[in-house]
């Protein structure tokens, strides 16, 4: 079935018919609920379905391809797709919005069997443009990591408020109680969600917050070790550095080494996802909270592929269980 299809069917236009298919424009709610109840009778959704099950490119856009948990993610769907002998397109944004919308763009141009993406920004206009964007691919969407805000996208995540709230009350139980942030940007969800899981900690423990000591990155290393040369800067130094992803880690332990300042004798340093150098070529063992990274890009394959075969209001929600691997940070 066609959109002229529909139209004739209803004697709606077809760019009525367009606005309930793309979720553009408004519509009433009894012409939404003809449009779908006619499309539905005549087959339109499965013969959408039928054509996406024949295509075998499967696409996925992340922002920082120099992040090992990146990798670790597309290593975890190329497990999944490689079995159901489909190819995978990946392309990096670098964090930038304008190259997000022309991955997405390039995206649409190609006959994709679906869509795994991890999204810049879930509010704001950004994250209405991405979401429109999506929306008109009219392919299967898989979210990794970050959200984009009020969507049904279907997505996999992990917990980033608890999982920051157990390595900031681990600082604690270890006896820090000045414990500085580098933060991710407050654009994006799990830069807010690990913030606040910091500030919990602190609150549950009696601690009064100290605005000197949030720092907000971008989660590149660059901004890590910019932000920990500012902490040190400001003199004071914190007893401990809660930093929120692995580049931004690697970032501040470069800058505390720069600057001679002994990890695990002068300050503590706790990371979020592990990160292999630091621990193994720097000898330095620091507490961090380890995702189950290939297992996400895997759980995001193993929907995005299945959900074809599902009702068109299917939404599904992963939530793997995260891991929290707490270390005392040592300097040997």
């Amino acid at each position: 079935m066609t959109l002229k299809e529909i139209s004739e069917k209803t004697g709606f236009s077809i760019t009525t018919i367009s606005r309930v298919m793309n979720r553009t424009g408004y519509v009433n709610e009894e012409t939404y609920r003809k449009v779908m109840q006619a499309a539905e009778e005549g087959g339109y959704f499965q013969k959408k379905k039928n054509t996406v099950l024949n295509n075998n490119i499967v696409g996925v856009i992340v922002p920082d391809l120099s992040n090992p948990f990146f990798g670790a993610v597309i290593r975890g769907i190329k497990e999944v797709t490689e079995t159901m002998h489909k190819e995978v397109v990946v392309m990096d944004t670098s964090e930038d919005f304008n190259q997000e919308k022309r991955a997405l763009a390039l995206m649409q141009s190609m006959k994709l069997c679906g869509l795994i993406i991890t999204p810049i920004s879930d509010c704001g206009q950004g994250g209405y443009e991405i979401e429109k964007m999506l929306t008109d691919l009219n392919v299967p969407v898989v979210l990794v990591d970050r959200d984009v805000k009020n969507s049904a996208f279907d997505g996999v995540f992990i917990n980033n408020t608890q999982g920051a709230f157990e390595i900031t009350s681990y600082l604690i139980q270890k006896g820090y109680a000045r414990i500085a942030i580098i933060s991710g940007p407050r654009y994006s969800k799990p830069g807010r969600e690990r913030l606040k899981g910091y500030k919990n900690a602190l609150e549950k423990y009696g601690i009064t917050p100290d605005e000197k000591l949030f720092f907000e990155g971008d989660f590149s290393l660059e901004s890590g070790y910019a932000l920990a040369e500012k902490m040190l800067l400001q003199g004071d130094l914190p007893q401990a550095v809660f930093c929120c992803n692995n580049l931004m880690t690697m970032g501040c332990v470069k800058a505390l080494a720069a600057h001679k300042v002994k990890i695990g004798k002068d300050i503590q340093v706790a990371g979020f996802d592990k990160l292999e150098l630091i621990d193994q070529v720097m000898d330095l063992k620091i507490a961090t909270v380890d995702r189950p990274t290939v297992e996400m890009g895997r759980a995001a394959a193993e929907i995005l592929l299945q959900k074809p075969k599902l009702p068109e209001s299917s939404v599904i929600r992963s939530g793997i269980r995260m891991d929290l691997m707490p270390k005392l940070s040592v300097y040997e």
